[in-house]
């Protein structure tokens, strides 16, 4: 699990620097920001259990990231879409296993929470390996299928409920809770609209990962509020909703254009709020949450920003210094998550995370032996 994990991020930043198409980048970022929190979540478990994980690549995932980076153009895509396919059905078979067989509760509890995104994963990269959107995983018109529901996802960092009762939260950290349930059962509803649409497979593409994330998100959010006596919302605002209708109204061209429109403003906005929480807020557990989404959303921000420039013809990335420090990114590094090409004998960085993985060229042995990012996203306890 540890090697296939760092693969994938090191294969998605091959992503982010080779794949000439937008949704091929947009899953690479994907992949990097879901693996690099499920790495950190799989580190500290290790820890726990005292279980000393693999320092570097076998030679299985040597092999395939020295194949990915000797493709380019069109090549590279498919490559590299292929291999997500077979790699995330391995991964999906041993969790699976683990859950029906496996003896320690929680690395049991570990496989049950990581299985509803890996299974988001499968679902888009076969969407993707199918080509051009037409022919969609699970018969969905997008080529990709929404995410699965899934369930609360992986502890790494909330403390445990003190035995004496809740804690009293002030008013900010309540209205914090409630307006983060709020945006986010919005952008879950907003991305499986996206995941439908069949036009642009890169908009399908991001709104899975919105789905999908922000469903992991919500669940963490859940259990913070039922530590804390807090009542969440169970729908959208009137604002959020009326945005959600206008969306629904709305085909092809038009709907690109406001999705990824409001993705650019809602996920600023919201970035914000939780900046403001993890310099403000009160509540350990509460601020911790917040500071743990913040790469997360900062790389859910940047994907927007690379759909709106792809829709204004504008083709390289500017470095925005704000989302480079939101998400982690050493000062070197640009804030969509790309960085020194592989083959050419420097480091990647890590996308959402100031973790540096090796270079990735024949002849290269590719195992940096450093730990997975800091999570992508606050995660629920087991």
């Amino acid at each position: 699990m540890k090697v296939g994990n760092t693969a994938e991020i090191d294969a998605g930043n091959l992503a982010l620097l080779n794949a000439p198409d937008l949704a091929t980048r947009e899953f690479g970022r994907w992949m990097i920001t879901d693996h690099g929190q499920l790495g950190d979540a799989l580190n500290a478990l290790a820890q726990k259990l005292g279980v000393q994980l693999p320092a570097s690549r076998d030679a299985q995932h040597q092999s395939e990231l020295q194949n990915l980076a000797s493709q380019s153009g069109s090549g590279f895509s498919q490559a590299y879409n292929r291999q997500q396919v077979t790699d995330h059905a391995a991964t999906i078979q041993l969790l699976q296993q683990e859950v029906g067989s496996g003896q320690n509760p929680a690395v049991v509890s570990f496989a049950q929470q990581a299985l509803p995104l890996l299974q988001a994963h499968s679902q888009a990269a076969q969407g993707l390996a199918a080509g051009g959107g037409t022919a969609g995983a699970a018969g969905q018109p997008g080529g990709t299928a929404p995410p699965p529901a899934g369930g609360a996802p992986i502890a790494t960092t909330m403390p445990a409920a003190t035995p004496a009762g809740p804690p009293s939260l002030n008013a900010q950290d309540k209205q914090f809770l409630q307006q983060a349930a709020s945006a986010g059962l919005t952008e879950v509803a907003a991305g499986k609209l996206a995941a439908g649409q069949s036009g642009n497979q890169a908009v399908a593409e991001f709104g899975q990962w919105m789905a999908a994330d922000h469903t992991a998100m919500n669940n963490t959010l859940s259990s913070i509020a039922a530590r804390d006596g807090v009542q969440l919302p169970t729908s959208p605002d009137a604002t959020q909703q009326a945005e959600l209708s206008s969306l629904q109204s709305l085909t092809d061209g038009d709907f690109f254009r406001t999705y990824v429109s409001n993705q650019v403003t809602d996920h600023t906005q919201v970035l914000m709020q939780f900046v403001a929480e993890a310099q403000k807020g009160q509540d350990p557990t509460v601020v911790a949450y917040a500071k743990d989404a913040i790469p997360a959303l900062a790389q859910h921000l940047q994907g927007a920003l690379d759909l709106q420039q792809d829709q204004l013809g504008i083709t390289s990335s500017a470095s925005v210094s704000l989302l480079s420090d939101l998400a982690g990114t050493p000062g070197g590094a640009s804030a969509s998550g790309s960085a020194t090409n592989p083959a050419s004998g420097g480091t990647s960085t890590v996308a959402g995370s100031g973790q540096q993985t090796p270079s990735v060229s024949a002849g290269t042995t590719m195992g940096s032996g450093q730990p997975p990012p800091p999570p992508a996203m606050a995660l629920a306890p087991s």
